[in-house]
C-alpha cells in the first residue's frame, strides 16, 4: 500500500518521464499491463507521481539492464533483489532471433509491430544498446543480403521515429518549451539508424526534435544552420572530409556556439570544439542529457 504524499509533492507523468527519461508511453504501460506503478489521480483523471516512483522507476530500469524481462520485473521488486547480480541476455538473445527471423523475410507489418512492441516496453537506450545496435552492427559487416536486411531494419526504424516524432510535437507546443529544439541530420556515406536512436532518447526527454531523414553535404548543413531557428543543430558523419570541408566545420564552430559536430570525420580531421565535437552521438546524448 502506498504512503500517504502531500498534493503539493506530486507531479504529472510528463514530469517522471523527463526526470527518469523513460517514454510516457512506456510508463503508462507498466501500469496497464504488468502493474509496475499505482499513480495517485486528479479530479480529473489525471495521472500523479511522488519521489517514491521515481526511485521505483530506477528499479525497474536496472533490473531491466540486467535482462529481466518487463513481465517478470514486478515478482522481482517484491524479493527486493539484489540490482548487483550480473546481467542475463537470455531475453535479448530471444529478442534478436526474433528481428533476424522477421527482416530475414522482409515482413514490414510484423517488424513494424516487434519495433513497436519493444519500444512500448523498453526504454530507447536499453532496446539500442542490446538489440539493435548488435543486430544492425553484425549485419553490417557482412554480405550483401545481410546489408540489405539491415537497411529493410534500418527503413522501418526511420518510420517509427518519424511517427513518434509527429506524434509528440503536438504535446510540446502545448507544454511550457522550457526544453531546447534541436535539428539533427547525417551526412553522406553515413547511417541514419544511431541518429534516429539518438532522436528518439532526445524525444523522450521532451526536447524539441527535428530530423532531417535524407543525408546532406557538410556545405549544406552549415547553409541551413545559419537559417533555422532551432536552439541546436547537429551534423553526424563518418568517413573522411577534404581539407575544404575540415576547415569549414572548424570556422562554423568557432562561429556558431550552436552548431554540433559527431562522427569519426571530424575526430579524423581534428576539428575541435568545446562541447560541440563528439566522436559518437551516444556520448553527445549523454552529455546533453546530464546538463
Amino acid at each position: 500500500m502506498k504512503d500517504t504524499v502531500n498534493i503539493d509533492d506530486l507531479f504529472p507523468i510528463r514530469e517522471l518521464s523527463a526526470r527518469t527519461q523513460v517514454n510516457t508511453v512506456t510508463i503508462r504501460a507498466w501500469e496497464r499491463r504488468y502493474g509496475l506503478l499505482t499513480p495517485q489521480r486528479t479530479d480529473k483523471g489525471h495521472r500523479l507521481y511522488s519521489e517514491q516512483d521515481v526511485i521505483r522507476v530506477e528499479k525497474i530500469l536496472a533490473l531491466i539492464a540486467r535482462g529481466v524481462s518487463v513481465g517478470k520485473v514486478k515478482a522481482m521488486l517484491k524479493q527486493e533483489p539484489d540490482l548487483s547480480d550480473k546481467q542475463d541476455m537470455t531475453l535479448w538473445q530471444h529478442a534478436i532471433t526474433q528481428i533476424n527471423m522477421v527482416s530475414q523475410a522482409f515482413h514490414p507489418h510484423q517488424l513494424e509491430h516487434l519495433i513497436a512492441d519493444y519500444f512500448v516496453n523498453y526504454p530507447v537506450s536499453v532496446c539500442r544498446q542490446n538489440l539493435f545496435e548488435p543486430v544492425l552492427l553484425t549485419l553490417q559487416k557482412d554480405s550483401a543480403k545481410n546489408q540489405a536486411q539491415a537497411s529493410f531494419i534500418e527503413s522501418e526504424l526511420l518510420v517509427y521515429t518519424l511517427r513518434r516524432l509527429k506524434n509528440s510535437h503536438g504535446d510540446k507546443l502545448k507544454g511550457k518549451g522550457e526544453q531546447k529544439s534541436l535539428m539533427l541530420t547525417y551526412g553522406d556515406n553515413t547511417a541514419i539508424w544511431p541518429l534516429l536512436f539518438l532522436c528518439l532518447e532526445l524525444d523522450d526527454a521532451h526536447y524539441d526534435v527535428q530530423l532531417i531523414n535524407q543525408s546532406i553535404s557538410l556545405e549544406s548543413f552549415v547553409d541551413i544552420s545559419q537559417n533555422t531557428d532551432k536552439d541546436v543543430s547537429v551534423f553526424y558523419q563518418d568517413g573522411l572530409w577534404r581539407d575544404d570541408q575540415t576547415a569549414l566545420a572548424q570556422k562554423a564552430l568557432v562561429e556558431d556556439e550552436n552548431l554540433v559536430i559527431c562522427g569519426t570525420a571530424a575526430i579524423i580531421s581534428q576539428v575541435t570544439g568545446d562541447h560541440q565535437v563528439f566522436s559518437a552521438l551516444s556520448e553527445f546524448g549523454q552529455y546533453l542529457l546530464k546538463k
